[in-house]
């Protein structure tokens, strides 16, 4: 018999596929929680502002809470997607793919 080539995987190469998922769901949830924090402060922003509402405004207000999601709530937001990462990857986990239609959403 012919000897056969076989292909194998390093034994750190699992443990480098968890990391890289985990940071891609740690990122996912970085980026979901600043679009939810924006939308919520520019809302806010708009709600409480003394001055007659102006569509042209809008924008303004959309700068200044995308400021804030950035730079002083970065790390609220950083530490908030550490928690839920986990949290998400356990409700997939435990879901197993159920109520999946088939079409890959």
């Amino acid at each position: 018999e012919e000897p056969r080539c076989e292909w194998q995987t390093d034994g750190w190469a699992f443990a480098g596929m968890v990391f890289i998922a985990w940071a891609m769901l740690w990122g996912l949830g970085v980026l979901n929680q600043a679009k939810r924090f924006t939308v919520c402060e520019a809302m806010a922003l708009l709600y409480f502002d003394e001055r007659p509402w102006d569509m042209a405004e809008t924008t303004k207000y959309t700068w200044v809470a995308l400021k804030h999601a950035f730079t002083t709530s970065f790390g609220t937001l950083c530490v908030g997607s550490l928690v839920l990462a986990p949290a998400g990857a356990v409700r997939l986990l435990l879901r197993g793919g159920a109520g999946d239609d088939g079409a890959g959403c």
